[in-house]
C-alpha cells in the first residue's frame, strides 16, 4: 500500500519537474529567436535596404523636385522599410519639426485617394517637400 502511495507521488513530482523544465526549454527557445531578430533580422529585402543606405544608394526619385499650386513635393519609389516620415526627411533640407496631421494631409492632397499609412513598396508617390 506504502509502495504504490510513493510511487504515485513520485510520478506526480517527476510530471512538474518535466513541465517546468520544458516551460523553462520553450521560454529560452523564444528568447532566442528574439535575438536572433534583433541581430540579424529575418527580412533579407530589409537587409538590402540598410546596406543601400548605408552605401548611400537610398532612393530612385526624379532629377528636380516638382511644384504644384504652393507645395513643393518630389516623385518617390517606395521601397521596403519606407514610411512617410522617413521619406519626408529623406528629400527634406529643413530639419523642423512638423506636425504628422499636417505631413498626412500634404501627402493625401497631393496623392487623391491614397492614403498615408498604405504605402505600397514599388509604387511611385508625391512625398511633399518642405
Amino acid at each position: 500500500m506504502w509502495t504504490s502511495i510513493l510511487c504515485n507521488r513520485h510520478d506526480m513530482f517527476g510530471g512538474i519537474k518535466m513541465k517546468k523544465m520544458i516551460g523553462f526549454g520553450i521560454l529560452f527557445f523564444i528568447l532566442y529567436i528574439v535575438y536572433y531578430d534583433v541581430s540579424n533580422g529575418t527580412l533579407p529585402s530589409f537587409k538590402k535596404e540598410l546596406e543601400l543606405v548605408e552605401q548611400g544608394e537610398v532612393l530612385e526619385t526624379s532629377a528636380t523636385p516638382v511644384q504644384t499650386s504652393s507645395l513643393p513635393f518630389q516623385e518617390v519609389e517606395v521601397k521596403a522599410g519606407d514610411t512617410l516620415i522617413s521619406l519626408v526627411e529623406k528629400l527634406s533640407s529643413n530639419k523642423s519639426t512638423l506636425s504628422i496631421d499636417t505631413l498626412v494631409k500634404d501627402f493625401e492632397t497631393l496623392n487623391p485617394g491614397e492614403q498615408a499609412n498604405s504605402l505600397i513598396i514599388g509604387k511611385k508617390y508625391k512625398i511633399p517637400i518642405y
